[in-house]
């Protein structure tokens, strides 16, 4: 059986539902905020994932702590859900 070119390209889309990194940076910056993903190893002021900077002020404005899992950050920039603390 031969593979169309469509066929190569579907097959590397990632699954329908996941949440892309780069796509959620690029939507923080376009509202004005920054994606930072945490590069320590974890410790109780540290765990991991990812918080939510303006892009303004630099301040924290979710996600202290590095809690944010990438779903929570796309619920945030959503609008659907607040810090999840």
């Amino acid at each position: 059986m031969e593979t169309t070119e469509t066929q190569r390209e579907n097959d590397m889309k990632p699954p329908a539902g996941t949440v892309n990194e780069s796509t959620l940076r690029s939507k923080a910056k376009r509202k004005g905020y920054m994606l930072h993903k945490s590069r320590q190893l974890r410790s109780l002021d540290n765990l991991g994932g990812f918080m939510m900077m303006s892009l303004c002020t630099g301040y924290i404005v979710a996600g202290d702590r590095y809690y944010f899992s990438l779903e929570d950050v796309a619920a945030w920039l959503n609008g659907k859900a607040s810090d999840p603390r």
